[in-house]
């Protein structure tokens, strides 16, 4: 999998979905956003089984290869925080 976005989408995406995530010890999966990378657009899912929030990006994006993954909300919005650049690449190695 394999896309680029703008930084500042991507930021603003990760913290509308992460309101939900959160400390969830018996399911920690719970605390993770799910990514999704479609033809045409991402999808960004973050749940606490009550509440769901799904969001979808597909402007100004390039979409090099599909799949999915998930990954903590807290890890991933932090590292993005930490970006300076107007656009960014996202991708997952199939062999990690």
């Amino acid at each position: 999998m394999r896309f680029i976005l703008s930084t500042a989408r991507l930021k603003e995406a990760l913290d509308t979905v992460s309101r939900v995530t959160g400390v969830n010890p018996v399911t920690p999966i719970l605390e993770n956003v799910y990514i999704e990378a479609r033809p045409e657009s991402v999808r960004l899912v973050g749940t606490n089984l009550d509440i769901t929030i799904d969001t979808i990006i597909s402007e100004n994006i390039e979409i090099l290869e599909t799949g999915s993954f998930t990954i903590g909300s807290k890890i991933l919005s932090s590292y993005v925080s930490l970006l300076s650049d107007d656009r960014v690449e996202v991708s997952l190695n199939a062999n990690t």
